[in-house]
């Protein structure tokens, strides 16, 4: 599956986003960085399927 352009500057922008927090040693940030990164994935690779509780 080939990422488009918005595709790849939104998977960039999530990894910079917890590599920031993590850099300021704010771990809270880092972890909801890392859970918005991850629901974005979950979305582009299962649009179909609902977020799990």
């Amino acid at each position: 599956m080939a990422n488009t352009e918005l595709e790849n500057r939104i998977s960039f922008a999530g990894h910079k986003n917890v590599f920031e927090a993590i850099e300021r040693h704010d771990p809270e940030a880092a972890g909801q960085a890392m859970r918005e990164h991850l629901e974005n994935a979950r979305r582009k690779f299962n649009p179909g399927q609902s977020k799990p509780d």
